[in-house]
């Protein structure tokens, strides 16, 4: 075995050494040379294909050319490929491809700035936009290349919106807010734009909201936006996000109103009384609370708790017209319950009670009118109102102003 070892390990050192030095470095010289000019030519080929606007076929060519491990080594090919991907997007119209290509081409962009040490001093040259007279002329403000693509999309957003084409601008806003994410005017006209067309992208509304809060750009409109999506597309999530509304901004009356709406739709009415209840000592002129109290003890037959807080909102806003009606509504569905109860009554207890809860019922019937007469000046095409003024001036015998009340009824 040893004699055997001897003679290979001699016979491998003889064709070791065999090989003259001087020829094996020039091969691999040459060798490096070779590969060095592929890399050059792949790249040259690549520039020519996207400086002729052929953006498919430089992106062939750049997605094999950094398989080469020489050039994935190389910032500026990492550089033209968010190039070409930025290019691309730009020239679809496919939503679905316009996202992949901005998504490649953010990836890119930071993959070149991070291979260049930071942003910063990647983008610090005059052929990102960061020239003296360029910044100037923002305002001082620097740029990266995804800014500028923002910028694109957010101008034809503009366009598009001057237009009145809401479908488009609605299209670029949320290009623009995906490009830049820090883009706070580009996020919330997105949203905007969503509600400017039938039927609204709530699946839009709630990716951007959601990232408006996740980047922390003007949260309180962000989660006003993002409710109003979970209530139309996720209704599973809508306490989530009433939770972590009120948690940020928990004196917000509009949360705080969301809150209780959603209580009293899950049927969780004592958990809106006291909700509501602590909303009036935070607020104690907001008309709103107090009407939503007085519905709630009306609707857990509390009248003397419901008739208090619709007095109070009566008090603060007697112009507006759900109040002065809920108001007048309340006074007369007490007459109604009441004469309900006197027509229930058996003939021999009618003769003992009958007449007086009748006179308790006309009572009500009475103590509402004026109220129905305010709401009347304030709308007089609303059915529910026109009808309960036409049975109470029927049962009071006004004949003149039943028939003028029949008459709005009639246009209706």
């Amino acid at each position: 075995m040893l004699s055997i070892f001897l003679i290979y390990k001699d016979l491998y050192s003889k064709l070791h050494y065999s090989i003259p030095m001087k020829k094996f470095i020039f091969t691999l010289l040459c060798s490096a040379l070779a590969m060095s000019l592929y890399a050059q030519k792949s790249l040259t080929l690549v520039n020519k294909a996207l400086n002729k606007g052929e953006f498919s076929t430089a992106k062939t060519l750049i997605e094999t050319a950094l398989k080469d491990p020489k050039i994935s080594k190389k910032p500026k090919a990492w550089l033209t490929k968010a190039v070409i991907y930025d290019s691309l997007a730009f020239s679809t119209d496919d939503i679905k491809q316009k996202k992949a290509y901005i998504k490649t081409a953010i990836e890119m962009y930071s993959k070149f700035a991070e291979m260049k040490g930071g942003a910063e001093k990647a983008f610090a040259g005059e052929q990102f936009g960061n020239g003296i007279n360029q910044v100037l002329a923002r305002g001082g403000q620097k740029t990266t290349p995804y800014k500028t693509m923002g910028q694109k999309f957010y101008n034809e957003g503009v366009v598009a919106y001057q237009a009145e084409d809401h479908k488009k601008a609605q299209q670029q806003f949320y290009l623009a807010s995906l490009t830049n994410k820090k883009d706070t005017v580009a996020h919330e006209n997105a949203i905007r734009m969503a509600y400017q067309n039938d039927p609204v992208d709530y699946e839009m509304v709630k990716e951007v909201s959601n990232r408006m809060i996740t980047n922390d750009l003007k949260k309180e409109f962000a989660y006003q936006a993002l409710l109003e999506a979970s209530e139309n597309i996720d209704k599973d999530n809508v306490g989530k996000v009433i939770a972590d509304a009120k948690k940020e901004f928990p004196n917000n009356q509009f949360f705080m109103l969301k809150e209780i709406n959603h209580y009293i739709a899950s049927g969780k009415t004592d958990e809106a009384i006291v909700n509501l209840e602590q909303a009036t000592q935070k607020d104690p002129e907001n008309y709103a609370l107090y009407l939503n109290l007085g519905l709630l003890y009306e609707q857990t037959e509390k009248p003397d708790l419901a008739l208090k807080n619709y007095k109070k909102a009566y008090e603060i806003k007697p112009e507006e017209y759900n109040v002065v009606y809920s108001l007048g509504g309340f006074l007369f569905n007490q007459g109604i319950k009441i004469n309900n109860e006197a027509g229930s009554l058996s003939d021999s207890e009618y003769k003992t009670k009958g007449k007086e809860l009748e006179a308790q019922a006309a009572a009500k019937f009475k103590e509402s009118l004026p109220y129905f007469e305010e709401a009347l000046k304030i709308k007089n095409d609303e059915e529910q109102l026109l009808n309960a003024l036409y049975s109470i001036y029927k049962q009071f015998k006004q004949e003149d102003k039943a028939q003028e009340i029949k008459a709005l009824i009639d246009k209706l």
